[in-house]
Formats: structure tokens, C-alpha cells, sequence
């Protein structure tokens, strides 16, 4: 059996609908009408003043960026890297053995920190007992 609610008037369901057509109104028309209207608009730095300039805002741009991704090669081709290969461990284990190559030479080794929680003799003699 199929249950249907069947309202008497059409003033309930809008006072229903209207949260939701209001949390649409604030939170998606009204930003992208400030988006879209930003788009064709210039102001000043402080926002003080405001300039209508169309579409200009968008005119030369896919050439903008490709002449900056230009000027961009050119200086990475200036830039000169030197570097020496320095030895390595990809082993854990193999990087604590004394003689590994250090991450840090400042630090003596590569073990940052050590610590030992409980009794290892007590916790042996405990499972002797319990055997």
C-alpha cells in the first residue's frame, strides 16, 4: 500500500520549499552573479573605484600565457645546477649498520632516536614461568 500525503492548499509546501530555494539563492546564484559580473569589471587595488571593460579582461590572454611560459624557459635555460652523487641506503636495516652513508653528518649516525620500554629479563622469566 502506498501512503501519499496530499496537501489541502499550496501555501504549506511553499513555506516547505522555501529554505531550500533560499540556501540556493545565497549560496549558488548570488556568487556566481558576482562572479560573472566581477569577470567584465575592473577596479583599483582599494576597490574605490570601478571600470566596465567588457570583455577585455579575457582579450590576449591564451598569448599572455604563452609568452610568459617563454620568458620562463629562458631562464631556466640560465640556470645552472651543480651537484655531486652522493652514496645512499634504500635499506632501512642497512642504514643504521655502522660505516652506512649518513643523512646528517652532523648527527654521528642515522639513528635519530632509541628508546627500550620494560624488562626484556623479567618478561623472559615471566613466559619460563608460564610455560
Amino acid at each position: 500500500m502506498e501512503r501519499r500525503v496530499v496537501f489541502s492548499g499550496w501555501l504549506f509546501p511553499a513555506l516547505l520549499l522555501l529554505p531550500q530555494l533560499a540556501v540556493t539563492l545565497v549560496f549558488f546564484f548570488w556568487p556566481a552573479a558576482q562572479a560573472i559580473l566581477q569577470s567584465v569589471r575592473r577596479e583599483d587595488a582599494f576597490g574605490l573605484s570601478t571600470q566596465f571593460v567588457g570583455a577585455e579582461n579575457f582579450v590576449g590572454a591564451e598569448i599572455r600565457l604563452v609568452l610568459q611560459g617563454l620568458a620562463a624557459l629562458d631562464v631556466v635555460a640560465e640556470v645552472h645546477i651543480r651537484h655531486a652523487d652522493l652514496p645512499c641506503v634504500v635499506d632501512a636495516r642497512a642504514a643504521i649498520e655502522p660505516g652506512a652513508p649518513l643523512v646528517w653528518p652532523e648527527a654521528g649516525g642515522n639513528v635519530a632516536a632509541q628508546t627500550e620500554y620494560g624488562d626484556a629479563v623479567a618478561v623472559a622469566a615471566a613466559f619460563q614461568k608460564a610455560a
